[in-house]
């Protein structure tokens, strides 16, 4: 009887812990519905030729930056670097540039040799919400759109001699100063100078041929060289008609008056 009672009460200890086990994940899946209903989904603020950027990766960036410098950049300015950046990329990309790891690596360690320990570097990454993949992952996108820029624009600026002395000879009395002490100074503004131009034009050149998105935006539509050659040729045909009909009253007219000279006589 002892053993009897001994089995039935093991099992209804095991349906017990069944049902229980049952009810527990029933609540974690009601628990996980009811969160995922008010856990808004991370939203697309942009697609670059077809990468998204996500409102998370927006404000995240924008999270980042310095206090002062949120008085001056607005998230619409930042995204507008961020669509920049992916552009660089996959421009950096499609024309083969490459960024080893060593390079990487190099330049991690002329950071860290910013800070006086390593515990120091660490500690500066976890205050600003970073971690050693995230920095390494900027590092080689950073590296790459450097190559790609000195392959395609940096290398092809030359300051010559002439635009250093114009650029001295115009603000000579302001700089108070002669010119072989501020020589390498005018021609390293100048390069800055250029060297921005070159690389805005080169950018809205990239944004010309690539699909950009913005959701709630209107897309702007892109006219193609054959479309513009047709209207060209339109505006042409017009003109030309115009100018027919012109010819045309400008005859009617003299043959009226040839007709009334006529009647005259």
């Amino acid at each position: 009887m002892a053993k009897k009672k001994s089995l039935k009460n093991s099992k209804k200890s095991k349906t017990g812990k069944y049902i229980v086990s049952i009810i527990v994940i029933a609540i974690i899946a009601v628990a996980v519905y009811l969160l995922m209903q008010y856990v808004e989904p991370d939203q697309t603020v942009a697609i670059v030729n077809g990468e998204k950027i996500n409102q998370s990766e927006l404000d995240e960036k924008f999270d980042n930056l310095p206090e002062q410098y949120k008085v001056v950049i607005t998230k619409e300015i930042l995204l507008d670097q961020l669509i920049n950046t992916k552009l660089l990329i996959q421009e950096a990309k499609a024309t083969g540039v490459e960024v080893t790891d060593n390079e990487t690596e190099a330049e991690i360690q002329r950071v860290k040799e910013q800070f006086d320990s390593e515990e120091e570097f660490i500690n500066f990454l976890e205050e600003n919400g970073l971690t050693i993949d995230s920095v390494k992952s900027q590092i080689n996108e950073q590296l790459l759109i450097n190559k790609l820029l000195d392959q395609e624009i940096l290398s092809m600026i030359n300051i010559e001699e002439r635009d250093i002395k114009a650029f001295y000879n115009e603000n000579k009395d302001m700089l108070n100063i002669s010119y072989s002490e501020i020589k390498d100074k005018i021609e390293e503004t100048l390069h800055q100078e250029q060297s921005s131009k070159a690389i805005n034009l080169y950018l809205e050149q990239l944004k010309s041929k690539a699909e950009i998105i913005i959701p709630g935006e209107e897309p702007v539509e892109e006219v193609t060289e054959e479309e513009e050659e047709v209207e060209e040729t339109t505006e042409e045909e017009t003109e030309v008609i115009e100018e027919e009909e012109e010819v045309e009253e400008t005859t009617e007219e003299e043959t009226e008056v040839t007709e009334e000279e006529e009647e005259v006589e």
